[in-house]
């Protein structure tokens, strides 16, 4: 006769919000082209301020920056990879 086997699993509700938020962002990184300073400060959780103040001076940055009259748009995926570098020289 035949026992019936029992599985369990255990499932860390964080770790699969944290995989779902890391796919929805890389779906949404190949979607954008642009990103502006409202968005910069939603992605780094900083403020316009702050971001006015200690990076978007930076060399860097402003290689990633493109003006419309007074509209300021950087490229999505060099200004990520821009702040990537900056913020692991600190």
């Amino acid at each position: 006769m035949l026992q019936a086997a029992q599985v369990q699993v255990a499932i860390d509700q964080e770790e699969v919000k944290k995989y779902i938020h890391k796919q929805l962002n890389e779906n949404i990184r190949h979607e954008l082209l642009f990103i502006d300073i409202n968005g910069l400060a939603e992605i780094t959780s900083c403020s316009r301020r702050w971001l006015e103040e200690e990076l978007l001076h930076d060399p860097r940055i402003r290689l990633c920056e493109r003006r419309k009259n007074r509209k300021r748009l950087w490229l999505y995926e060099d200004v990520v990879e821009a702040i990537k570098e900056i913020s692991e020289e600190w």
